[in-house]
């Protein structure tokens, strides 16, 4: 059986390779920034903005909070998500270093 070779590489090059993969899917940025803009919302005022089901929007909000980019609150009846901003900083650092360094070594050709 096949395993990935990620876990061979370096810490820092497996977080930053994990937020880009968050990231990568349009439904989780545009999740994103309507937490950003809007402040807490419930998962049917997400749905109102995308073109997906409800099960896909919930397979979608489990992977922004892996990463701790959202947290929720139970609000009987409803789940209330709210953007974790000291995360997507964070999050922001690896990337922004990735960039930096891509960048540097791009320069020296």
């Amino acid at each position: 059986m096949a395993f990935s070779k990620a876990r061979l590489y370096n810490r820092r090059a497996r977080i930053t390779a994990l937020y880009f993969r968050i990231l990568n899917h349009p439904a989780r940025q545009e999740i994103l920034l309507k937490l950003a803009k809007d402040g807490p919302c419930s998962v049917e005022e997400l749905l109102q903005d995308h073109p997906i089901s409800g099960a896909t929007m919930a397979r979608h909000l489990e992977k922004l909070r892996v990463v701790n980019f959202i947290s929720y609150k139970e609000k009987t009846p409803h789940i209330i998500y709210s953007i974790e901003p000291k995360k997507i900083m964070r999050a922001k650092k690896f990337m922004v270093e990735f960039y930096n360094i891509l960048e540097k070594l791009m320069e020296k050709k």
